[in-house]
């Protein structure tokens, strides 16, 4: 049992901002996020093959962007990333026995938990901007100023999809790591078999699977996203942005309570 945390709005800020600076610390300044960040700018290093030699169509840059955004950022980069930093949030706090250390100075269990997750969430949110920014504003040199602001709404589209599928990811694989022993093999087979196989079958089951409502943000749209794919029942932009805030706090909520019944020793 740890002793009580030091009471007060001042020492649960404390609490709070201490945890989650060491977090977002330990995965940004981290020698892995140097192989993260070359992978994430594999879309930019092909929009710049792009300039180097351009293809037929070059000048239609934009569908190009959002294939990109769909194929790689969103039905790749967002269950990689998420699973491997969101499992090592917690994981590695059981396996090294820092969780004990962090409920003796103090923090709640359930602190320990939603502390790790925002931290972890507030540094992927970077490593996600910079290269779907680079990569749009790459490929607009194919045109003029006009045709990128014109455009801006792919960008911001794009954007908000995938910070909303990191947000409830990202919770979900952090449970993971606190719920399972191997929560990185379980996470690997609930992404690649669930939410990539399963989202693609046309059927309802894949209205089961979380990569459904991030492409529904995106394919549901009546534009050049919306174009890019033959099957027209989507789920509602509106709809999809609710149910993936929604279960986010499932996720975080039933995360604190498996935290707090956790045993640590």
């Amino acid at each position: 049992m740890g002793k009580r945390p030091p009471s007060g709005p001042g020492a649960a800020l404390n609490r709070a901002s201490t945890l989650i600076e060491e977090t977002f610390r330990s995965v940004l300044l981290n020698k892995g996020v140097i192989v993260a960040l070359l992978v994430l700018f594999i879309p930019a290093f092909i929009a710049i093959y792009t300039l180097i030699d351009p293809p037929v169509g070059s000048k239609d840059w934009p569908e190009l962007f959002a294939l990109l955004g769909v194929l790689v950022f969103v039905q790749f980069f967002l269950l990689i990333f998420p699973l491997i930093y969101g499992t090592y949030a917690l994981n590695e706090d059981m396996e090294r026995r820092t969780m004990t250390y962090l409920v003796t100075r103090g923090n709640l269990r359930m602190e320990v938990f939603l502390y790790r997750y925002i931290g972890t969430l507030l540094a992927l949110i970077p490593l996600f901007t910079i290269p779907i920014v680079t990569t749009f504003l790459v490929l607009s040199a194919h045109s003029g100023l006009d045709r990128m602001v014109e455009n801006l709404d792919l960008l911001l589209d794009l954007l908000l999809a995938v910070y909303l599928g990191t947000m409830v990811y990202t919770a979900m694989f952090c449970l993971f790591g606190i719920a399972f022993k191997r929560p990185l093999v379980v996470g690997l087979l609930f992404a690649f078999f669930w939410e990539l196989v399963m989202a693609f079958i046309p059927l309802r089951i894949r209205e089961f699977t979380l990569m459904y409502y991030v492409r529904s943000m995106l394919l549901s749209r009546d534009d050049i996203w919306s174009s890019m794919v033959a099957v027209p029942r989507w789920a509602t932009y509106g709809g999809s942005i609710f149910l993936l805030l929604f279960l986010t706090g499932v996720f975080v909520l039933i995360g604190c309570v498996v935290t707090h019944k956790k045993e640590l020793l």
